[in-house]
């Protein structure tokens, strides 16, 4: 973390030599692995939600279609997980509500730097701050909810095609990839995998000042 903070100063104090760009993005991702893994005897049933978020990048273009700075992302879904004992008419059903943060450094490389199309590939990676609401509803009972946070890791990669209206102005397409630490806990020990992995795609639009 002391390392972004330090590459990002670096950039703010070359800013005013260098190209400016912004890029906004709204995406909707699904999961592509479950994460959760209930012990026992209950038959499990996953109903995972689309991710739905946003991203945003200052591009600090350093030439040769290369681009660096700060990047923030998010993403918002819910999941809900059914159990049913095959031996019994118990079940329970939880809803998982997710909310991820992603703040840190994105680079960006740009195939082609002119023309009206121009396609791109850009990585970022930072601190991934999570927040997990889950509601407890067994069968005959009052629903419970707990509420938990943590941080770890987050990585994202992105490959897209963006079509410039203007030399200040552009819209896009793009794949998007996620890979992040969960770092939370939840009902139970080892009922969340160390790892979550999401792909989808996103609407972008970029300036350039």
């Amino acid at each position: 973390m002391r390392r972004i903070v330090i590459i990002l100063a670096l950039l703010a104090v070359t800013a005013p030599a260098l190209e400016l760009g912004v890029t906004l993005s709204a995406r909707g991702l699904f999961a592509l692995s479950d994460i959760y893994s209930f012990e026992g005897v209950w038959e499990q049933s996953v109903e995972t939600g689309v991710q739905f978020g946003f991203g945003f990048m200052l591009n600090l273009y350093l030439g040769g279609g290369f681009a660096l700075g700060p990047y923030a992302s998010g993403v918002f879904f819910t999941d809900e997980i059914s159990l049913d004992d095959p031996y019994s008419d118990y079940d329970i059903t939880y809803t998982y509500d997710w909310t991820e943060l992603l703040f840190g450094l994105g680079a960006r490389y740009d195939f082609i730097t002119d023309g009206s199309y121009r396609p791109w590939l850009r990585i970022a990676g930072g601190y991934l701050l999570l927040d997990l609401s889950v509601t407890e509803e067994r069968a005959g009972e009052e629903a419970v909810e707990t509420e938990s946070s943590g941080g770890n890791y987050g990585l994202e990669a992105g490959l897209g095609l963006d079509l410039y209206m203007s030399d200040y102005f552009s819209v896009g397409l793009s794949c998007e990839f996620r890979l992040n630490g969960v770092g939370v806990g939840s009902e139970g020990d080892g009922v969340l995998a160390d790892t979550a992995m999401a792909l989808g795609a996103g609407v972008n639009l970029g300036f350039v000042f």
